[in-house]
């Protein structure tokens, strides 16, 4: 017998900061698929478990979403992140730069998140210029080696190109963020250390997500299993992504706990037992 469904009854709304979610409360993106072909990408897997691509490789073939960028702009409550789901290529600058430029006229401010392309960069700074005070760049970089950032980003710029975009856009008088997530080895406090100049935000911190399940091993040679992977998730000689690395490495470190810029991504949180925000 059928249980008949509550008069009224909801599916309970999230009321927590978790993935993007602590960034801002809307996201937007104009593409599917990504040419950086990110080890760990989580919308890679998502489009295979939903069967929006048919095998992973064609994930690298990014195909406009034509209906997303003819949506018309309007005036939305609250930041919004983009992209989410692809990155910035140089190739296509002028389509984002069309597409952004309306959303912005609106009044709307946006979280620009990428692994950088200086060409992008410097680009867009110009364009948006009489906008600059509506958007917040957040670069990713989880590390300052260009073989570990290789391996798992193998589309996506080196360590001195992505340093180069965040001082210029630094310069150019633009707010300016990190994401570490997925913090890459065990630099962190270094990487920040480096980069704090020119940050005039805030400073991510993460632990790669869900490994086991979006990251193909099978496609791996052990050599660089050994190199890159083992030293995330190895629990016997205390892997970067262990709770002893996290709680005495990272959130031990006084001066790095408390230094205004420093942020925690909720795999972090997890772990310290740190509370997550109310969306906002």
């Amino acid at each position: 017998m059928r249980r008949k469904k509550r008069k009224g009854w909801r599916m309970p709304i999230e009321t927590k900061k978790t993935g993007t979610k602590e960034w801002a409360p809307h996201s937007m993106n104009i593409f599917t698929g990504c040419s950086h072909n990110c080890r760990y990408c989580y919308a890679r897997h998502d489009a295979l478990r939903y069967k929006r691509i048919a095998d992973p490789e064609k994930w690298t073939t990014m195909e406009p979403n034509h209906k997303a960028y003819l949506k018309k702009a309007k005036k939305i409550d609250g930041r919004i992140m983009f992209p989410t789901t692809h990155d910035l290529l140089p190739e296509h600058k002028w389509y984002i730069r069309d597409y952004l430029e309306p959303w912005l006229e609106e009044g709307n401010d946006f979280l620009l998140v990428t692994k950088p392309h200086l060409e992008v960069v410097k680009f867009l700074c110009e364009e948006f210029v009489a906008y600059r005070k509506q958007i917040t760049w957040r670069f990713t970089i989880g590390s300052m080696d260009d073989e570990i950032l290789r391996f798992w980003e193998p589309g996506a710029p080196s360590f001195i190109y992505r340093l180069s975009a965040l001082q210029t856009a630094y310069s150019r008088g633009y707010s300016t963020s990190v994401s570490c997530e997925p913090f890459l080895d065990r630099k962190v406090k270094e990487l920040f250390l480096t980069l704090r100049s020119a940050i005039t935000d805030t400073f991510w911190v993460g632990k790669m997500n869900r490994i086991s399940t979006r990251v193909d091993v099978s496609k791996i040679e052990n050599k660089d299993f050994f190199r890159y992977v083992e030293p995330l998730i190895n629990p016997i000689k205390e892997g970067i992504y262990s709770d002893h690395f996290i709680k005495n490495e990272l959130y031990g470190d006084l001066a790095f706990r408390y230094d205004e810029k420093v942020r925690w991504k909720d795999s972090i949180k997890k772990v310290l037992g740190l509370p997550e925000e109310d969306i906002g």
